[in-house]
């Protein structure tokens, strides 16, 4: 069964027990930001990588609102850098970066910061995103509401990660969430990095957060994920040849 046929049976049900338990609410329909370049991140000599975002809720300003369809929102940013989503919030510029980030990083080269960030936004094409809370929220989550969402539809999240069927889950302030509901079995491998399901679950700060600079959330996902594939601390991290040919051209 084709992922469009999948993700739209799992919506239909999700909508009616919405209907039966929160009326009046809409359900934002997130997933596979576009079809055409999902998991097709392996250009360049690196392996194909799926990897899904999993943040707490949509940012809309109405209380009933929601963010319909964040695919097509997001392939609309991918293609534009001047589409409204990149003026304002920090979140998908990080999504972004560490999107493009984790996928130009394997067992013997990291992605520098550098150009994480220069592909940030054309990277959002290559991911899939997903909140927790799936009905409408304001920029300031309230916990207790997100927690109580992951509960009551647990069943529907933990389906959805299914059909999606990333290889890297990166659970941005929704670490705790995603392993008490989600996944209880996950285990710990190295520093920020899980595994549960055949699944490797990255535990970062929400990408919004102010507490830490970019750069130092960009080497918590990155450069933790490059340390677990190659299993051990290199002191002097590695950069791929052709990452070494785009730096030298930029210089």
């Amino acid at each position: 069964m084709s992922y469009d046929i999948e993700i739209q049976n799992l919506y239909a049900r999700w909508e009616m027990r919405l209907a039966e338990q929160e009326p009046g609410k809409i359900l934002s329909k997130d997933g596979i930001i576009d079809l055409s370049t999902w998991g097709q991140s392996g250009e360049g000599g690196f392996p194909k990588l799926k990897i899904l975002f999993v943040l707490r809720e949509a940012n809309v300003k109405k209380p009933n609102g929601s963010w319909e369809n964040p695919p097509r929102t997001l392939r609309g940013a991918a293609e534009d850098r001047k589409h409204k989503i990149w003026n304002g919030s920090l979140t998908f510029h990080t999504v972004g970066r560490w999107a493009y980030g984790l996928s130009h990083t394997d067992s013997i080269s990291m992605c520098p910061y550098e150009l994480a960030q220069k592909h940030r936004k054309s990277a959002l094409a290559l991911c899939a995103h997903m909140n927790l809370k799936k009905t409408g929220g304001k920029s300031k989550s309230k916990p207790k509401e997100i927690e109580a969402a992951t509960e009551r539809y647990k069943e529907f999240l933990i389906e959805q990660i299914k059909i999606i069927n990333p290889d890297v889950i990166v659970c941005g302030g929704t670490f705790g969430l995603v392993k008490k509901y989600l996944f209880p079995s996950m285990e710990k491998e190295s520093t920020r990095i899980h595994k549960a399901a055949g699944k490797v679950f990255i535990n970062a700060h929400h990408p919004s957060s102010y507490r830490k600079k970019t750069k130092v959330m960009y080497a918590d996902v990155v450069e933790n994920y490059y340390h677990y594939k190659n299993k051990g601390e290199p002191k002097k991290l590695v950069f791929h040849a052709e990452t070494i040919k785009e730096l030298e051209a930029e210089s």
